[in-house]
């Protein structure tokens, strides 16, 4: 009985800590992302001080919290999160045209990594499943059509379109 209550017990604390740690993760990717909001739209105003300011503060919230994230988190997105700071702050300070899209860039880097799934990730899931979908057509898996005519269809289909893979 003591046994059984035991791991009772421990299931309850690690649904707990489960539970802690989704939180705590989540709070600081929207922190993050509110304070990297906040540099893009200094840069859009024409305020790169300010902006770089901003940035550099978020990537020291982002440095205190580096350890826990790559102790959770796949290392490529913390990793790209850690590259898309020093970029940003880069381009900001140099006054690059580009400085935008790496702001950006950078969001986008670090809501992904606040629903546990890397950009990196989702793009290649993304272009695999455009892939399948583009194999399955051309050798007619799921239908009733032969390698030739599901080919013609295709064909037909990217002509009238434009799109030579289709795509969700």
């Amino acid at each position: 009985m003591k046994k059984e209550l035991f791991a009772g017990v421990l299931l309850l604390v690690l649904i707990g800590l489960c539970a802690w740690n989704l939180r705590y993760l989540s709070r600081m990717c929207t922190q993050l992302d509110e304070a990297v909001a906040q540099a893009e739209a200094s840069c859009a105003a024409g305020d790169p001080a300010r902006a770089s300011e901003t940035l550099r503060a978020a990537s020291a919230r982002w440095s205190e919290a580096e350890d826990y994230a790559h102790c959770m988190l796949p290392h490529e997105s913390t990793d790209a999160v850690t590259e898309g700071f020093r970029r940003a702050i880069r381009t900001v300070e140099t006054g690059d045209v580009s400085a935008a899209a790496d702001i950006a860039l950078l969001r986008l880097r670090i809501r992904f990594l606040g629903s546990g799934r890397g950009l990196d990730q989702h793009v290649a899931a993304r272009l695999k499943d455009r892939a399948l979908a583009h194999e399955r057509r051309d050798v007619g898996i799921g239908n009733d059509y032969s390698h030739a005519s599901a080919h013609a269809r295709y064909t037909r289909y990217a002509e009238r379109t434009g799109d030579h893979i289709r795509g969700k």
